[in-house]
């Protein structure tokens, strides 16, 4: 980041495997999901510059997934703060 900018844009991708317990009414199953997320963050400096390098965030995600059974979607929504060493 340059000294006089506190905010900037991130995206990054996803790819896992997914379980899911069919809880004895159906078999169990493992998929392959997939997702993407981008989200904001705004450096604590721009209040103070003797603070540490700590960073607001705010990010929202989305996952999709396809069972057998049923097909799943997730959005998820993330807020925190985090320090860089």
């Amino acid at each position: 980041m340059k000294s006089d900018q506190y905010w900037d844009f991130y995206g990054f991708g996803q790819a896992g495997i997914w379980m899911w317990d069919g809880g004895g009414f159906y078999e169990d199953e493992s998929v392959f999901g997939l997702g993407a997320s981008g989200g904001f963050e705004w450096d604590w400096i721009s209040i103070n510059p003797k603070l540490p390098p700590v960073y607001w965030n705010i990010e929202l995600e989305i996952g999709i997934m396809s069972f057998d059974y049923y097909n799943f979607s997730t959005l998820n929504i993330g807020i925190g703060a985090h320090y860089r060493f």
